[in-house]
């Protein structure tokens, strides 16, 4: 399922507002705002929330309780892995927002195949249970999204 984000005009603010948080590399080459259930800080969250809510919202009873930003640097492949998640008795809906992407970053999963992940759409909920990876093989472009776990 994919939904798209009601003001793609805010996508540049987004972007914006992902350039000024702290990033952490993690050992796959994924740059992360913060770890899985921190919350992002302000200024940042009120840049967010409208995002946050819409998803929320088309996904009628569910709430956020994960949100992360993660930039994949160009030229970076994430190996095949499966997403630890906390805690691991939740079932959670994990929904990705690409607010800056290029041609050359993809999804790969596996049962879904690969696939390109457009600007300003909701794609979710994401398999992180199944083996994945992604890849930017992009010279100079950052991939970055905003993700929500709902529960």
């Amino acid at each position: 399922m994919n939904a798209t984000y009601k003001s793609l005009l805010d996508m540049p603010k987004l972007y914006q507002a992902s350039l000024t948080l702290n990033y952490w590399l993690d050992g796959a080459g994924v740059e992360m705002s913060i770890t899985q259930s921190g919350g992002l800080p302000e200024p940042a969250i009120s840049l967010f929330r409208e995002a946050i809510d819409e998803i929320a919202k088309v996904r009628i009873g569910l709430i956020p309780m994960h949100i992360m930003v993660n930039r994949l640097p160009p030229n970076t492949s994430v190996p095949i892995h499966i997403d630890p998640v906390i805690p691991r008795d939740v079932h959670l809906e994990r929904w990705h927002l690409p607010i800056k992407t290029n041609d050359r970053a993809f999804w790969w999963g596996q049962n879904t195949g690969k696939f390109h992940m457009a600007l300003g759409c909701w794609y979710g909920p994401m398999p992180y249970w199944e083996l994945h990876n992604v890849d930017n093989t992009h010279p100079i472009d950052d991939r970055v999204h905003l993700i929500v776990d709902l529960k």
